[in-house]
């Protein structure tokens, strides 16, 4: 940045709300860091305050996100991974629970991991320790070389961390990854794309919109081709400007979009409860949903056939098994005999008051 004469205050000084010069009496952001006025930061819906952070947004994502540590992820390939972060906050009483322990170990493992892809990596003025200071998430006074509230995310084969990755989420708008390696034996093998997955997964849950990397000159064509990263828009350009990103010499910044996840079968079950929370009551086959895949349009559209106004056309197995279609459409359209071949005279009726043929095959 240009510094200019005479007095001034710099952006990362001042309301991140107001933008006032006024650097007196500012609060920190304990998600995004930025730094607001208590008098300028919206208060909650309910009228409670957001505690240490300057916008509901902040304190949903910090929740969301502090939900998700040290929660072992599994793959359907044989990998698992999981988002750590030190456990600084905790009381002391939890200090030593297994749980704790385990993040702090891993965390521990990856930073070796970190240490053996990348040669010493050091702040070119304070000659700090980069990965150290990001794998244990330590702030600072100076905003340059602060790394308070990066996540580590660590790749697992066989209970071995092979991959990791530092993150660091500022806002909904952008992180970065200034640093991801896999252990030189497992390169060449598709390891980074899982744990880029992985990262992706992650922001994709809590609505952040971009992912930032510095890439070497050599990696460059890497990450556009194979990973669908690009140069950085204007737009983002001016965003980070606003915010406190890792600086490595020599490398380009680049971005890529996250691409937003669909909707999980636990969330499905959370929309479903709350809804028949409003209504009083919850569908009689919800509870063998939980866990299975979300199901099609035509699987809900037969559960939630009323009986006592529609005769059911077909059943349950005739349905997964390819022998109907386009149930949903015609039951919204009003007209299911037409379109939908009815069951032969030897199928079972498979509703709410059938022996159960219907749940048996509805759990995949």
């Amino acid at each position: 940045m240009k510094v200019p004469e005479g007095l001034w205050a710099c952006h990362y000084c001042r309301c991140v709300l107001c933008m006032a010069n006024d650097d007196q009496g500012l609060s920190r952001c304990q998600h995004c860091t930025l730094k607001y006025h208590e008098i300028c930061r919206p208060s909650l819906s309910n009228g409670r305050g957001n505690g240490a952070y300057c916008s509901e947004t902040c304190k949903k994502v910090s929740a969301q996100l502090s939900d998700m540590i040290g929660i072992t992820n599994h793959t359907e390939d044989g990998f698992s991974w999981a988002l750590l972060k030190i456990q600084k906050d905790e009381p002391v009483s939890s200090q030593n629970s297994p749980d704790v322990l385990e993040c702090n170990v891993k965390l521990a493992v990856a930073l070796g991991v970190l240490n053996e892809c990348f040669n010493p990596v050091k702040d070119r003025r304070t000659k700090i320790d980069m990965l150290h200071q990001a794998v244990y998430s330590l702030g600072s006074e100076f905003k340059r070389v602060s790394y308070e509230g990066f996540y580590t995310m660590v790749l697992e084969k066989n209970g071995e961390i092979i991959s990791a990755a530092l993150l660091r989420i500022h806002g909904t708008k952008v992180a970065e990854m200034p640093f991801a390696g896999t252990l030189p034996a497992y390169r060449k093998q598709g390891m980074m794309r899982r744990l880029v997955n992985a990262v992706e997964q992650v922001l994709a849950s809590v609505q952040v919109e971009k992912l930032v990397i510095p890439a070497i000159a050599a990696l460059v064509d890497t990450w556009k081709k194979s990973f669908s990263f690009k140069a950085l828009d204007p737009e983002l350009k001016e965003e980070i400007r606003r915010r406190s990103l890792v600086v490595i010499t020599g490398t380009t910044l680049l971005q890529k979009p996250v691409v937003a996840a669909p909707p999980s079968p636990s969330s499905l079950h959370k929309q479903t409860e709350a809804a028949a929370a409003k209504s009083g009551a919850e569908p009689w086959w919800w509870k063998y949903t939980y866990g299975a895949p979300p199901l099609t349009d035509d699987e809900r559209a037969f559960l939630e056939t009323d009986t006592d106004t529609a005769p059911l056309v077909c059943s349950f197995t005739d349905l997964v098994t390819g022998k109907v279609s386009s149930l949903h459409k015609a039951l919204c359209a009003g007209n299911s005999s037409p379109s939908v071949p009815c069951c032969s005279s030897g199928s079972p009726a498979a509703g709410p008051g059938s022996s159960g043929g219907a749940r048996l095959s509805f759990v995949r």
